[in-house]
């Protein structure tokens, strides 16, 4: 959970930012078969470990959620319409490591970008077709930059050449974050 995070924090989220048409939130769902077996791979890995070796390991349930929020649009020379978005996701700190992030990414770009495979079909974004989506990490988050990486997004340079301060609300304080882009065709 962020943190720190309110009674008041969690009021505007589900009465401002869930029911804004501009944003798409989904929620990602471990099944108690999958985190069934991540427990057991666990056990395993640990019993072949170093003592005092942890591995983390998610309970079934929601883990984290995926966003592209602050959806924008304009149109193309053909009249059809070109979408921008920005993307964000977190994830309960027990799923780090297992590839959540980039697969619910991945599975949310796709659907962003019109690809109609598999695990798409459900996703409220379904009509749009994006041109261009946005996102960032904070630049101490080295596993966010490689989750971004992993998907094909490229960072964009700032105006001015020097670190892109912004307002942290779990930390309190200013850290510099980097932006990232992808262009329709980009997806890895």
């Amino acid at each position: 959970m962020p943190h720190p995070y309110t009674e008041s924090d969690a009021a505007f989220f589900l009465d401002e930012v869930c029911t804004d048409p501009a944003n798409a939130i989904y929620a990602v769902e471990l099944t108690p078969t999958a985190a069934a077996a991540i427990a057991t791979a666990a056990a395993s890995k640990a019993n072949g470990s170093a003592a005092g070796t942890t591995t983390r390991t998610p309970a079934a349930g929601v883990i984290g959620c995926v966003s592209v929020d602050g959806i924008t649009s304009r149109p193309t020379p053909g009249g059809s319409r070109s979408y921008r978005g920005v993307t964000g996701y977190w994830f309960d700190p027990t799923s780090w490591g297992h590839g959540f992030a980039t697969e619910a990414v991945r599975t949310l770009l796709m659907a962003a970008f019109g690809n109609s495979d598999a695990g798409t079909e459900g996703l409220r974004l379904a009509p749009l077709v994006f041109g261009t989506i946005d996102s960032g990490y904070w630049a101490e988050n080295a596993a966010s930059a490689r989750v971004q990486a992993k998907l094909g997004f490229k960072v964009v340079p700032t105006g001015d050449g020097g670190p892109d301060l912004q307002h942290c609300m779990a930390r309190g304080c200013r850290l510099e974050q980097v932006t990232t882009r992808m262009d329709s065709g980009q997806l890895l």
